[in-house]
């Protein structure tokens, strides 16, 4: 597992009933979390958390990916980074293949698509790739930060 100053890259399985990459600087959050990778091959009663969990307080930002998608891959490290660089944000990281459910509950066409959410409302939406530049003027525009 890669580990940020701070933040822990975290994957759940669907054991925790969702399958993200969780990037968190939540201590209570970050510690269920690590719980429901612990308990990746036991029952899913084991983990409490779920999708409303992650977006319901704070600032979230999502981003529904697929892992042979070349844009998603570009993209990859260029989110993981300004997670590292925000600790106040919640960025994950959604499988659109695993939650197409998720995906289609936002009405999304393409990966990548990101959404943003400030205590649990969404706010906005970028559905296509975006450059480094690009995505921390999202960021500050759909946050006010």
């Amino acid at each position: 597992m890669r580990h940020f100053m701070n933040k822990k890259l975290i994957l759940m399985s669907l054991a925790c009933f969702l399958a993200f990459i969780v990037i968190t600087t939540n201590s209570t959050l970050s510690s269920q979390a690590n719980q429901c990778v612990r308990s990746l091959h036991i029952e899913e009663s084991t983990c409490s958390l779920s999708y409303n969990d992650f977006i319901s307080s704070g600032y979230t930002i999502i981003i529904f990916y697929e892992d042979w998608c070349n844009p998603c891959n570009r993209m990859a490290p260029i989110f993981e980074d300004l997670a590292s660089q925000m600790p106040h944000i919640t960025f994950l990281k959604v499988n659109r293949t695993m939650y197409r459910h998720l995906f289609d509950f936002y009405n999304l066409k393409t990966v990548p698509a990101i959404l943003f959410f400030k205590n649990g409302a969404l706010i906005k939406k970028q559905l296509n790739s975006v450059n480094r530049k690009k995505m921390r003027r999202l960021i500050y525009s759909a946050f006010g930060i």
